[in-house]
């Protein structure tokens, strides 16, 4: 066969092939087309799994006790509080305050909604309130009202609100929740919204740090956090470590002022003046935190004067055989035996004594104390709260100033009482302020 005649053969073969097949041929140009420029821009917009940040937490905790950072991830209050105290709205949009203190009007503007969809009325409200009665008025309106004035009130009502099953108004709900018995072993918590790039968060729980430590070795958790201290991580590989400073929490040596001679003024002015303290911003003065709108800056300071604290033990005859005791717990013995020899300085004698829990009977009790964003501390300190008055003090003039600082709506008045509670609190000296604790958060790189 010639050339020419191969040829020829050749394109009635191709013309027959495309005339019975041309429709495929195109159809495939084009996907081919489509695929090479399309194709990549779709998969590139597609939502892709989302990460999962797994988080151990140390603690016993039960369905009815879940930490307050899930609890704030999971929902949201009437309003909101700022760590320095100030009060915004949250859920209600405003509010209004009877001229008695005694009704609160919130209003809503926005719709809100519930985690399983539902909106939120007015209402779903359902603080368990035991001197306060819920009203609900219409679709954009909720009075509460007290059987008396509480100024702190709007600071209760930031609490998250919740129905039942842990379903809220925030940006999370509750995906899986693992128990063993009551008690919490996991949380899965996932994003609300279905376009929302934000990782899942699965929180374990781990009663010691033992059991805590090994489950991040073998990957269970890849973060831990609020550690008082990072000594049995920081020699390990692959660790990346930040530390913070928490200023709503204080370290508090307590006096047990029924007792003698810690009933009187003169030898618990001692011990403050004998005991160091730490410097700057660590340091804590008094009962409010620093970054409180009400703290005073003007509050005595009992820096470390051995010759003032002297003087003071002089005019108080102690037993020759007196042994005082600090309760404290296992991760403040350190801060506590340093206290100890403080005190021997002093020439005073004491030991210091372990427990899991705040005993009724002691002497001095070394704790870290929560510390209220609102300025109201009634319940430490008045002499009528008996099971939380952990120092057993009684004066008339700082339950005075409690009492008032409670029933007083107007700011700058709330201000200047919480001023004076401060300054005679201090000057009392029922307890030693010392510092603001600090803690770990380690992450696995």
């Amino acid at each position: 066969m010639t050339l020419f005649k191969k040829l020829r053969f050749l394109s009635r073969l191709t013309k027959a092939f495309l005339s019975k097949w041309y429709i495929l041929i195109f159809l495939g140009i084009f996907l081919g087309i489509v695929t090479y420029f399309f194709i990549p821009k779709i998969v590139k917009n597609l939502p892709l799994p989302l990460k999962v940040v797994k988080i151990g937490i140390l603690g016993k905790y039960t369905i009815q006790e879940v930490p307050d950072e899930i609890l704030k991830k999971l929902s949201r209050g009437l309003t909101k509080e700022l760590d320095n105290g100030t009060v915004l709205p949250d859920v209600s949009s405003s509010w209004q305050i009877s001229p008695d203190g005694q009704v609160y009007t919130f209003n809503f503007k926005d719709k809100v909604f519930w985690n399983d969809g539902s909106e939120f009325k007015p209402d779903d409200v359902n603080y368990n309130f035991k001197e306060a009665k819920i009203l609900p008025i219409d679709f954009q309106t909720l009075k509460i009202k007290l059987d008396e004035n509480f100024a702190p009130f709007l600071s209760v009502v930031s609490q998250p609100l919740f129905k039942k099953g842990l379903i809220g108004l925030g940006d999370y709900k509750v995906d899986k929740i693992e128990r063993s018995g009551q008690i919490l072993k996991s949380i899965l918590l996932v994003p609300v919204k279905k376009n929302d790039t934000n990782p899942k968060i699965l929180y374990r729980f781990y009663v010691n740090i033992d059991y805590l430590k090994t489950a991040f070795k073998l990957g269970e958790v890849d973060i831990i956090e609020n550690l008082d201290s990072n000594n049995q991580f920081i020699e390990w590989k692959n660790i990346s470590y930040s530390q913070a400073q928490n200023d709503l929490q204080h370290l508090v040596l307590f006096f047990n002022t029924k007792k003698d001679p810690f009933f009187d003024k003169n030898f618990r002015q001692a011990i403050s003046y004998g005991i160091g303290k730490e410097t700057g911003k660590k340091r804590s003065f008094g009962p409010l935190s620093h970054t409180s709108w009400a703290f005073n800056p003007g509050i005595k300071k009992y820096d470390i004067d051995l010759d003032k604290a002297k003087l003071l033990l002089s005019k108080i005859k102690l037993k020759p055989d007196a042994v005082f005791s600090i309760n404290t717990f296992l991760n403040l013995e350190s801060e506590a035996n340093k206290i100890k020899k403080q005190l021997t300085a002093l020439g005073i004698k004491s030991e210091v004594k372990l427990t899991p829990y705040s005993p009724e009977d002691f002497d001095m009790l070394l704790a870290i104390v929560q510390i209220p964003k609102d300025p109201d501390q009634y319940l430490l300190w008045h002499t009528t709260s008996q099971q939380s008055n952990i120092s057993h003090f009684s004066n008339p003039r700082i339950d005075k100033l409690l009492e008032e600082g409670r029933k007083t709506q107007n700011h700058e008045e709330r201000k200047k009482i919480y001023f004076d509670f401060q300054r005679f609190l201090v000057e009392e000296s029922p307890a030693v302020f010392l510092s603001y604790p600090s803690y770990y958060r380690l992450e696995r790189k």
